[in-house]
This record gives structure tokens, sequence and C-alpha cells, in this order.
């Protein structure tokens, strides 16, 4: 792989990440907001212990979803991280080979 494919396909999985990031950001936004904006309609306008069971278990599922999204952000940070490195390290096989060429 030469040069100028080894930066297209970098440039292709940094975007990819970035991606990834952005859409972890967005599960965690929506959990706050829409999430948060469920429980206090619930708890609005359902009372009772069937209410408080389902509001709690709705929290429970909101709390594991968010840190799911969280999960998913540090993985996309690390794929991000390990791409990097695979790059630096694709660029010095690509500055050996054409060093092995001259020899």
């Amino acid at each position: 792989m030469g040069q100028k494919e080894l930066s297209i396909h970098f440039q292709e999985m940094g975007e990819l990440t970035d991606e990834l990031q952005g859409i972890a950001e967005e599960i965690k936004n929506l959990i706050q907001g829409k999430g948060e904006e469920i429980l206090t309609c619930l708890q609005s306008s359902w009372r009772g212990e069937g209410g408080e069971k389902y509001r709690r278990k709705e929290g429970e599922l909101l709390d594991d979803t968010q840190q799911i999204a969280i999960v998913f952000g540090k993985i996309s940070q690390e794929l991000k991280e390990m791409t990097e490195k695979v790059y630096e390290a694709e660029k010095s096989n690509v500055l050996l080979g054409k060093l092995r060429e001259y020899w």
C-alpha cells in the first residue's frame, strides 16, 4: 500500500471514529433530555405502586442505556487511538520499503 492510499484509509477511519463518537454523544443527550422528560411525565401522571415500579424500571433502563453509550464512546476513542498507531506503523513500513528498494 502506498503513502497516498494509507493516508486515504487513515482519513476514512478517522471520519468513522468521529461519527461513532457523535452517535454516542447523541445517545447520551437523548437519554438525558427525553429520558428525564418521560420519567417526569410518568411521575406526574401515574401514581401508586404500579407507577413507582414502572418509573424505577424505566430509570434502570435509562441508566443502563447511558452506560452503554459511555462504553460505546470509549470504544470509539480507543479505535481512533489504535487507528493512529497503525497509521504511524504503516507509514514507517512504507518508508522502510522505499529504503530497501535503494539498497
